[in-house]
């Protein structure tokens, strides 16, 4: 029970919101999909859910249907592609499910998890750095993350350090966690692992398990394209193609570093007029344009005027959507991204029509490929990739790799509320 003002009183509903309006609506248009496939109707999701009694703003509705295009779930007409398939039998939401599988087909399932389970919104943030200013919560969570530039790797340390300590309660009160949190989390991480019907075995999931620079690549493909840019040297970040500028959150283990600087982010708060990037890691071009979103990229040759005649001044480009996700690099390089993207996608989809069984040896090849690639070991075949900066067109710099370390085998709404209100 709770006290609280007339004036407040008067503000409250009578009811509670119908659930179609408080869950993720993504979830609820895959449902309704799968219900209209049952019943044998060609009716649009997008139609069906505006006939709810008490329907989602038609913005919302569309948002929803964009972003399943953009996760890979639906065709271009709303129709379940094998993805989509997968994502109506999983106890998972959408961008979790498909971090999940990444990560497998990666073999960082593990960590992924780690991360999954403190991250995803099944649990408060563990950290209580309540009275604590900037300075001395970035000190904790450097020293936490063993000096790494990122939320997510942080959350991950925290995880594997509570697990492994002897005394977890000393743990949790140098680091300044939750005791009843970090709990919740391990069980959260067992209860997904029993729960996943994909094929977890030791010696395929997880046989690049301690590879930072995979997990980070694992993740921005589920959180794909909730991602932004820092132009130059400037204080804030662009999101949402460019329509929002926000800021890292007070709270963040992450801090700006390069120039002209890529990262995703798990959840975008507004407080009045300002926006907030909360769970925060720099990334580099290689994962957003192999694994982020779903179609092809776009390459433009720098060729102008009327039938692609006259060089522009730019060179090839290559970018994701609608161009506002661009980088320069030659015509050799960007041809040999789309090629391998469209690869990986192709197996990635033909993995989830059978998500129980290893995959061919063909594909599982090319995994293997992908990884060592996005673990920088054969960066030599994209070594021409530099960002498009419209701002100083005639010489971006070269982009640079976040040192992670730790890149090796070795024996570890918040997930993408893009656009919520909140602290």
């Amino acid at each position: 029970f709770h006290l609280f003002c007339r004036e407040r009183l008067y503000k409250m509903d009578e009811y509670l919101a119908p659930e179609l309006l408080r869950s993720p609506l993504e979830d609820s248009a895959l449902t309704a999909k799968l219900m209209l496939l049952q019943m044998g109707s060609k009716e649009k999701v997008r139609c069906f859910l505006a006939k709810a009694p008490d329907p989602p703003e038609q913005i919302a509705i569309d948002n929803s249907i964009a972003l399943l295009q953009e996760l890979g779930a639906f065709s271009e007409g709303e129709e379940l592609t094998a993805l989509g398939e997968h994502l109506t039998t999983s106890p998972l939401p959408p961008r979790l499910a498909k971090t999940v599988l990444w990560a497998i087909l990666l073999g960082v399932l593990d960590d992924a998890l780690y991360v999954v389970s403190a991250a995803g919104g099944f649990v408060r943030d563990p950290f209580r750095t309540g009275g604590m200013d900037r300075e001395e919560i970035l000190k904790l969570k450097k020293q936490l993350s063993g000096g790494e530039n990122s939320d997510h790797i942080c959350l991950m340390k925290a995880v594997q350090g509570f697990m492994d300590a002897a005394n977890q309660q000393a743990f949790c009160d140098k680091y300044k966690l939750a005791m009843p949190a970090m709990r919740q989390i391990t069980e959260q991480q067992n209860r997904i692992f029993t729960e996943l019907q994909e094929n977890k075995t030791e010696s395929f999931a997880n046989r690049n398990r301690g590879n930072q620079q995979l997990l980070v690549a694992v993740l921005n493909a589920g959180i794909f394209p909730n991602v932004a840019r820092r132009r130059g040297a400037a204080d804030f970040y662009e999101a949402q193609g460019g329509k929002v500028e926000a800021r890292v959150h007070g709270s963040s283990a992450y801090v700006p570093q390069g120039k002209d600087e890529w990262v995703f982010f798990q959840e975008l708060s507004q407080m009045e007029s300002s926006y907030k990037l909360k769970l925060v890691s720099p990334v580099e071009p290689l994962p957003m344009l192999l694994l982020g979103g779903e179609g092809q990229a776009l390459v433009d040759n720098g060729k102008g005027g009327k039938g692609g005649k006259g060089k522009g001044k730019d060179g090839t480009t290559i970018s994701l959507l609608d161009g506002w996700v661009k980088f320069r690099t030659d015509d050799a390089t960007a041809n040999a991204i789309c090629k391998l993207r469209g690869a990986l996608h192709d197996c990635f989809q033909a993995f989830c029509k059978d998500a129980g069984s290893l995959p061919p040896p063909k594909n599982l090849a090319l995994f293997d490929k992908a990884a060592l690639i996005l673990s920088g070991k054969t960066a030599a075949e994209f070594g021409g990739m530099k960002r498009a900066a419209s701002w100083n067109a005639s010489g971006a710099p070269p982009a640079q790799r976040p040192k992670y370390g730790g890149g090796g085998k070795g024996g570890g709404q918040h997930w993408g509320g893009g656009g919520g209100k909140g602290g």
